[in-house]
């Protein structure tokens, strides 16, 4: 599970990811980005969650990412299309004109599947509803990256103060 977070205004974004390894514990990690837009931050959310799963060793089989952006996920199913495959009615995305950030966040994801084996599940989870389960998992990853992404905004404005 992954997002994100971005405060135009302020100049701060963050992203926040839940790694269930095959093997082993599950574990939360988040940091901060570059400002950017809210779909390519997504994306870059999803490829962090992926690189963390990587240096946990998990990198490989079937692997579940879920995100409550289906424009991040539709990216992918249409930048990997022999590497992933998606639950329930998820079109793919042609992003080949997509923004500079965006273009960065699929090449990201690509490069951490690429010759690994792995095939993407890609998986849309309603943001922003109570529930357990995989909404839970998408309110706690959101509230990980906005806290994330807050202490970096008032960091950088302590800064410039």
């Amino acid at each position: 599970m992954a997002d994100a977070s971005v405060d135009d205004i302020a100049g701060a974004a963050a992203w926040a990811a839940w790694v269930q390894p095959p093997a082993g514990r599950a574990f939360w990690q988040a940091g901060t980005l570059p400002v950017m837009s809210g779909n390519a931050a997504e994306l870059h959310a999803i490829a962090h969650g992926l690189r963390a799963l990587s240096d946990a060793g998990g990198l490989a089989g079937e692997i579940v990412v879920m995100s409550d952006s289906r424009t991040a996920l539709g990216s992918i199913l249409g930048a990997l299309p022999a590497s992933s495959t998606a639950v329930a009615d998820l079109p793919p995305i042609d992003a080949a004109m997509a923004p500079a950030a965006t273009q960065a966040g699929l090449q990201a994801v690509r490069e951490l599947v690429r010759g690994t084996g792995a095939r993407l599940v890609l998986r849309h989870v309603r943001g922003h509803q109570a529930g357990g389960g995989a909404g839970w998992l998408n309110a706690s990853c959101d509230f990980l990256a906005r806290s994330t992404m807050r202490r970096a905004r008032d960091s950088q404005q302590r800064l410039a103060a």
